[in-house]
């Protein structure tokens, strides 16, 4: 593989497609959701988690990311957050960040839409899951 140098870099670049190998992102406070607040990276994974449609389609899939945006008062294109970002709580792109972290811990990654079918429904849903879980409560 020309992508990768050698194998020790293997697991940074690849390791969020195995669950062995990806470590759970399960801190709302986590700085990497900056500059989303932790009680609202909460409402993301749970709006997230009990809508999710696995979408065969892009379109449909990203669809989900648009809707829970806009129901939590965030813009749904990054171009209405532009012209007007104190009328929102953020941009679509603050959303989409949460749920990239959720999904693969990276703040850059590749495309959702193909990360989410590559991991599954299941894996999905259990990683976003994780971030709605009370670590101190039962599981």
């Amino acid at each position: 593989r020309k992508d990768l140098a050698k194998w020790g870099e293997f697991r940074a670049a690849y390791g969020l497609y195995f669950e062995e190998l990806f470590p759970r992102v399960s801190d709302p406070s986590d700085p990497r959701f900056a500059p989303v607040e932790p009680d609202m990276v909460v409402k993301l994974a749970k709006g997230f988690a009990d809508s999710y449609r696995h979408e065969e389609n892009k379109e449909a899939w990203f669809e989900q990311i648009r809707s829970l945006a806009t129901a939590h008062g965030f813009a749904p294109t990054a171009g209405q957050y532009k012209k007007n970002p104190e009328n929102f709580a953020g941009s679509i792109s603050h959303v989409s960040n949460a749920i990239r972290i959720a999904l693969t811990g990276l703040t850059q990654s590749p495309e959702l839409f193909l990360v989410a079918h590559n991991l599954g429904e299941e894996e999905v849903l259990r990683r976003v899951r994780a971030l709605t879980t009370d670590p101190s409560g039962p599981a």
